[in-house]
């Protein structure tokens, strides 16, 4: 966990600051229209501070926490 990739403010993902936020494709975009909770493709870590990715993932595993 030492050497995982961190924003300019020095957040890595697991930081409180940093939010994951789920991504999903377009049949899961129809879904949530729809009022469904579709499973996202991908998820996306951004610092809410400074506003920079730090990390994506498609790990099933990461996606279930999303």
């Amino acid at each position: 966990m030492g050497d995982e990739p961190k924003c300019r403010c020095g957040y890595d993902k697991h930081h409180p600051m940093v939010s994951a936020e789920p991504k999903y494709d377009a049949k899961g975009w129809f879904w949530l229209i729809m009022g469904a909770t579709p499973d996202p493709v991908r998820v996306v870590f951004k610092c809410r501070r400074c506003d920079q990715v730090i990390d994506e993932s498609d790990d099933p595993e990461e996606l279930k926490r999303a």
